[in-house]
């Protein structure tokens, strides 16, 4: 047998090995889009809004953002988006809304902790069905996160737009992982 014969054989033989490793039973690498979770609950702060008073909207580059949002593949199975009363929120939420005919729930952000609490203990009891998207704040974000059973060390300055923070809870409702990604960029 000439040698590129031989050698072609052997690729061949080590490409069929090579793909049988990867059919087999052994632990399964993380993968974005389907966490693995009973339910998933993202939380993200809402993107750059235009300017600073007391209720702006989203800048060009927020807009954008937000519609970046709307196309994570991890964002498609949501069936309940939460936002706060203010537009920056609501506008992040909103391509991702439309894109999948869901209306979002406001919750009064001014009324934190309580409120955050409540919402909380709904999405830990399964009121609230498959994948949960939270738009908040940067001093509400660490604060649903830890509501959830999440760590208590999250923190987001003013100037940290696009993190993605993806919980998965257990069918009880239990914290059982978190993990940290950014959209948008």
């Amino acid at each position: 047998m000439p040698k590129h014969a031989k050698l072609f054989s052997l690729a061949a033989l080590l490409s069929t090995l090579l793909l049988a490793g990867c059919a087999s039973s052994g632990s399964p690498t993380p993968n974005m889009d389907q966490p693995p979770a009973d339910r998933t609950v993202l939380v993200t702060r809402h993107a750059e809004k235009a300017q600073y008073s007391a209720d702006p909207s989203l800048s060009q580059r927020g807009a954008q953002r937000a519609q970046a949002l709307s196309l994570l593949p991890i964002a498609q199975g949501t069936e309940t988006i939460i936002t706060t009363q203010f537009k920056r929120t609501i506008e992040t939420a909103q391509p991702l809304a439309e894109r999948l005919g869901v209306e979002s729930r406001v919750v009064n952000a001014t009324a934190r902790p309580d409120a955050l609490r409540a919402l909380a203990d709904d999405i830990r009891a399964g009121a609230m069905k498959g994948t949960v998207l939270v738009v908040g704040h940067s001093n509400t974000v660490p604060m649903i996160i830890t509501e959830l059973g999440g760590p208590q060390d999250i923190f987001l300055s003013e100037e940290d737009f696009g993190d993605l923070f993806i919980l998965s809870l257990d069918a009880d409702g239990n914290f059982a992982g978190i993990e940290r990604t950014r959209y948008g960029d």
